[in-house]
């Protein structure tokens, strides 16, 4: 089952639902107003490094940093 799962997602279990859950994270920030911790807390990730370190491997930029350039962007 787990190699059946890697074979047609091209992930682990665990790794395609991060990877939802980090889409989801840039969601947020993007389209809310919610701050970094409200969305680590809300998407169930353990704890705000932890969260930090994976959407800035995904994305190339750290949550907050995101949130900061989006809260710019939509202030316009």
């Amino acid at each position: 089952m787990y190699s059946s799962f890697k074979n047609v997602f091209g992930k682990t279990p665990h790794q395609y639902i991060n990877s939802l859950r980090l889409t989801k994270a840039k969601e947020f920030l993007r389209d809310t107003n919610f701050s970094v911790s409200e969305v680590y807390s809300i998407l169930g990730f353990t704890d705000l490094p932890s969260f930090s370190k994976m959407f800035k491997k995904a994305y190339g930029i750290s949550p907050s940093n995101y949130n900061k350039s989006n809260q710019f962007l939509h202030k316009k």
